[in-house]
């Protein structure tokens, strides 16, 4: 019952993001988009993902333009319960991206691995494992700290999608 939730009104509207789709569903999504604008475009890694949502790797607690999280409640009875807000609902970090922390969690293109105990630039997930990172929960905590090790074929976990355009020119 909880799954066609998410599948009902009003979360399955166009003002809300899209939810409960398999890596493999965000994957082709963000394959497709940047075919259709010519630019090549793929789900973030891990690093690109946290680059974004922490304002250029800054040490933050929420990708916010202010770090705190302000706005309406969600999560346990709160005005937005665990199934998401509406796009925009928090502000957006210094980058002007909106919903890094405080709405659903994201995949990322990267396998789940452990962090490595060294600082590194960059890093780069396996080749190959069993789950798919997802990054974000913000409803909740809304630290965009919190990271999951997600089946890839799970559609039930209420992760969205963030498409990152790889491209070493500017994006007009």
């Amino acid at each position: 019952r909880i799954m066609e939730t998410f599948r009902e009104e009003p979360y399955a509207k166009p003002e809300y993001a899209a939810k409960c789709i398999t890596w493999y569903q965000a994957r082709n999504y963000c394959l497709w988009l940047g075919e259709q604008v010519g630019v090549p475009m793929d789900l973030p890694t891990e690093a690109q993902w946290e680059y974004a949502a922490r304002s250029r790797g800054q040490a933050v607690a929420n990708a916010t333009d202010n770090g705190k999280l302000e706005g309406p409640r969600n999560y346990w009875g709160g005005d937005y319960p665990w199934y998401g807000t509406p796009p925009g609902t928090f502000p957006p970090n210094p980058l002007g991206m909106y919903d890094m922390a405080g709405n659903l969690g994201e995949w990322v293109l990267d396998w789940h691995f452990p962090y490595s105990k060294e600082p590194q630039i960059n890093p780069k997930g396996p080749d190959k494992g069993y789950d798919k990172v997802a990054k974000g929960y913000g409803a909740g905590s809304g630290s965009l700290y919190r990271r999951a090790a997600t089946d890839p074929d799970n559609d039930g976990a209420g992760t969205g999608v963030r498409c990152v355009a790889n491209s070493g020119k500017p994006i007009k």
